[in-house]
C-alpha cells in the first residue's frame, strides 16, 4: 500500500510540475486479434484471443486501460489492466525513461494483482535502439530483468529481441518479433516466445491502431 501511494504521489508531482508548460494532450488506442500456436512437442493451434487498449496522455503522464479475452482459462474469460505511467523523453543522447504502475483484475475468480516497471531505452545506431527494464511483480514477489533490441527499417518492417531473467526462481525467457506496417493504422506482427517453465509459442496478430493528439 505504501508503494502504491508513493507511486501516485510521484505521478501527481510530475503532472503538477508540467502544468505550467505547454500542454500536450493525446488519445490513442488499438484493437488486436491474435492466433496463438504452441510450437512443442508439435505445432498445434492453441487459442484465438482479442485485445483492446486505450491510453490518454499529457506531458509525459498517461493513464491506460487494457482488456484481453482468455479463451482457454477454465474460470475467467476477461482480464483488465489499469496502467498509470510517466515518460521522460528527449534526454541526453536521445534516451527515454518510462515508469508505470499496473493494477490487474480477472472477471470471475476475483483475482487481482499489481506490479511496477522501469524501462530505459536509447538509440545505438540508425534505426536501432537498446533497452533495459525492471518489472517488479508485487503480488508474486518476483523481479524480472530484461534487455532488448529494437530495429525499425526505413520501410514497413520492424524487428525486436528481448531476453529476460526472473528472480527468485531464476527462470529465463526470450521474445523475437517481426512487424509489417500495412498502412498508418494497420499492421501484422509475428511474436515467438520461449520460456524455461512455459511452452514455446508463436502468435500471429492483426493490429488496428487509432489516435489523435494536439
Amino acid at each position: 500500500m505504501r508503494l502504491n501511494a508513493a507511486f501516485a504521489v510521484l505521478c501527481y508531482t510530475a503532472f503538477a510540475a508540467t502544468s505550467s508548460a505547454a500542454e500536450e494532450f493525446g488519445i490513442e488506442g488499438s484493437v488486436q486479434v491474435n492466433t496463438v500456436f504452441q510450437m512443442q512437442p508439435e505445432i498445434s493451434h492453441l487459442e484465438n484471443t482479442v485485445e483492446a487498449a486505450f491510453e490518454a496522455s499529457r506531458d509525459g503522464l498517461s493513464f491506460g486501460l487494457e482488456l484481453a479475452s482468455l479463451a482457454n482459462d477454465p474460470i475467467d474469460k476477461t482480464s483488465l489492466d489499469l496502467v498509470l505511467g510517466y515518460r521522460l523523453e528527449d534526454l541526453r543522447g536521445g534516451a527515454e525513461i518510462a515508469l508505470s504502475y499496473t493494477r490487474s483484475y480477472l472477471d470471475r475468480s476475483g483475482w487481482d494483482g499489481h506490479k511496477t516497471s522501469f524501462e530505459m531505452s536509447a538509440p545505438i545506431a540508425d534505426g536501432l535502439d537498446a533497452s533495459f527494464g525492471l518489472e517488479h511483480d508485487l503480488t508474486d514477489r518476483a523481479l524480472e530483468v530484461t534487455l532488448g533490441l529494437d530495429y525499425a527499417s526505413e520501410g514497413p518492417w520492424s524487428f525486436g529481441l528481448q531476453l529476460g531473467k526472473t528472480k527468485p526462481d531464476a527462470t529465463h525467457s526470450g521474445e523475437l518479433s517481426a512487424s509489417y506496417e500495412i498502412n498508418d493504422q494497420l499492421a501484422v506482427e509475428l511474436l515467438y516466445e520461449h520460456g524455461d517453465a512455459d511452452p514455446n509459442l508463436l502468435t500471429v496478430s492483426l493490429i488496428y491502431g487509432f489516435g489523435s493528439g494536439s
